[in-house]
């Protein structure tokens, strides 16, 4: 699906966060006028084991909740994201099985499921990839970034995409703290394509009608002739992301050099040939654009 052709406004959203039910430094409310200050238009609140909820008249609200269940090959949890969700009951769960079923009864449930910072948790690939029934990782976790470094969760969304297993790629908070340091809100998010209603916002956020960021923003993408079309904010490098070592990578001072070639008369070959990816049977592609460093956007799709 690509989210500029799809009807609907832009809304940012925020889809993991804490409150004072749990880890939080902020109550429900405060946590929901807080991110409504800083322009986002949708809040899933998703507290530890507690499903949290609070209504709002300017900001679409989703109860939600952050789950610790059964654990990787490293031996650690997973933690699972469960938006849109009345209620739960959590399993005993010794293995994969156990796990899925688990999951399947989330989504069968109507919910929006997100496996939390693979990096954090030290889960394998592996792991990502013997359950089926969620909707994608958290590629990026601001809390997790700030606190201990390990925040990005990119390499594990690419082994998934490899595998052809398409699962999408959200930004979030995992907001604990917000007025205080370490920061870690307001840095990870997603904008999402969709009328501005809760039952069109998840079904958008299940079917991939946004894109994940923390700063640039995308202003018009689509597949044009032999190549792609990107109307960005200023970014100083773009790369095109895809299976093994296909792909490539553009950047200001590339850009340049490539321009004063082509003003001096030179025949400057292609940088990559689109349909030569989908010919050899690439499987996926991802864009990323770099604001400056660690300043990111993220968009992915099937090919």
């Amino acid at each position: 699906m690509n989210p500029f052709t799809v009807k609907g406004v832009w809304l940012k959203a925020c889809l993991h966060c804490h409150t004072t039910e749990s880890d939080g430094a902020l109550s429900p409310k405060g946590v929901v006028s807080y991110y409504k200050k800083h322009g986002y238009k949708v809040v899933a609140l998703t507290d530890h084991n507690k499903i949290t909820y609070v209504e709002d008249d300017d900001v679409i609200t989703f109860p939600g909740v952050e789950i610790g269940v059964g654990k990787g090959l490293a031996g650690h949890s997973f933690h699972v994201v469960a938006i849109n969700i009345k209620e739960y009951e959590k399993p005993e769960v010794k293995d994969y099985s156990k796990l899925e079923e688990f999951l399947k009864e989330l989504t069968s449930a109507g919910a929006l499921i997100l496996i939390a910072h693979p990096a954090w948790s030290s889960l394998l690939s592996k792991d990502l990839l013997a359950i089926e029934s969620y909707h994608g990782i958290e590629v990026y976790n601001t809390g997790c970034d700030t606190e201990v470094g390990k925040g990005f969760s990119t390499v594990h969304w690419d082994q998934i995409l490899a595998m052809r297993k398409l699962k999408w790629g959200y930004a979030v908070d995992d907001a604990h703290r917000y007025y205080y340091p370490p920061a870690d809100s307001n840095r990870g998010w997603v904008m999402v394509k969709a009328e501005e209603d809760r039952e069109h916002v998840l079904k958008a956020l299940k079917e991939g009608s946004f894109y994940s960021s923390m700063g640039p923003e995308v202003k018009y993408y689509e597949r044009k002739n032999n190549g792609y079309v990107i109307e960005m904010s200023p970014v100083v490098r773009v790369n095109f992301i895809a299976d093994n070592g296909s792909g490539f990578s553009l950047t200001v001072s590339l850009i340049q050099w490539i321009l004063k070639l082509i003003k001096e008369g030179s025949n400057v070959p292609p940088v990559e040939d689109v349909e030569e990816w989908e010919e050899n049977g690439k499987k996926y592609y991802r864009v990323k654009l770099s604001k400056n460093r660690g300043i990111t956007v993220r968009l992915t799709r099937s090919l």
